[in-house]
């Protein structure tokens, strides 16, 4: 089943990919992934995280504070997601699928994130108590909205 990005889903994975080279890291783990979403102002996945009492902001810096940069300017013009960011997505497109969305928004990503729970990206957000239920519960609220 080929399923769409929504805008915001497709610009968080465009910021992972910027947050790698930044890090200068020649790969987009989970942790690029979770800073492409926390650092989308239009993704719905904001929202979920605010109503959950986190601040996406904060998630940001955790993932500064831990995650070492290399040591070499990247030089490929794409970077390739590690096998555990490939998880991220294809339980972000299995999440949506389940909440009968054809199209995989922000929430999904975050969903995706969770899922993949030996991921530094999990790792953070569960350090700061978000969980897979509660998260998927915002987001079936939300299936008015499209992200």
């Amino acid at each position: 089943m080929h399923m769409q990005f929504s805008d915001p889903a497709r610009l968080a994975m465009q910021r992972a990919q910027e947050e790698a080279r930044l890090l200068r890291h020649e790969y987009v783990g989970t942790e690029h992934l979770l800073l492409g979403v926390v650092n989308n102002e239009s993704g719905v996945a904001l929202d979920i995280l605010r109503d959950l009492g986190v601040e996406p902001q904060r998630l940001a810096q955790e993932v500064q504070k831990i995650v070492q940069s290399g040591r070499d300017p990247v030089t490929a013009e794409k970077l390739t997601l590690t096998p555990r960011a490939k998880n991220v997505v294809r339980y972000a497109m299995e999440e949506a699928s389940g909440l009968d969305h054809d199209y995989v928004g922000t929430p999904h990503l975050l969903l995706g994130l969770l899922r993949e729970f030996e991921g530094v990206g999990a790792q953070i957000l569960m350090n700061f108590d978000v969980r897979l239920e509660a998260v998927r519960d915002e987001t079936a609220k939300r299936l008015v909205e499209r992200d």
